[in-house]
């Protein structure tokens, strides 16, 4: 990131903003959906091993949907904001390459994740 000026630092640094209040809010969702199952099915004291296995079964197939639907949702997202910065180079008759290859290098672009 230091090679970028301080216009695209700015607007790198925005787009990471972003990014962190999106994942907060799919968070949100993911425990909205445990509350939910906690709230509506776990009333009695007492479980078979039966009724376990369909509460968290019915609870993997709601959070992988949506999961599954804020993945697309992201993917189509950065395709989007890649065809914008596209768009714009091409007004100057420039050709951008995006290096998948880097994606996977935490270290390359200058991420990390941080463990609880």
């Amino acid at each position: 990131m230091s090679e970028l000026n301080e216009h695209h630092r700015a607007a790198l640094h925005n787009y990471m903003r972003f990014s962190r209040y999106l994942k907060v809010q799919r968070l949100r969702a993911v425990d909205a959906c445990f509350r939910d199952v906690q709230d509506s099915r776990l009333l009695e004291e007492t479980y078979t091993r039966d009724e376990v296995a369909e509460i968290v079964s019915e609870l993997a197939q709601v959070v992988r949907a949506d999961v599954d639907s804020e993945l697309i949702n992201i993917a189509h997202s950065n395709a989007l904001l890649l065809q914008n910065i596209f768009a714009q180079a091409e007004k100057w008759h420039l050709k951008l390459t995006a290096d998948t290859t880097d994606l996977e290098n935490r270290q390359t672009a200058g991420l990390s994740v941080k463990h609880r």
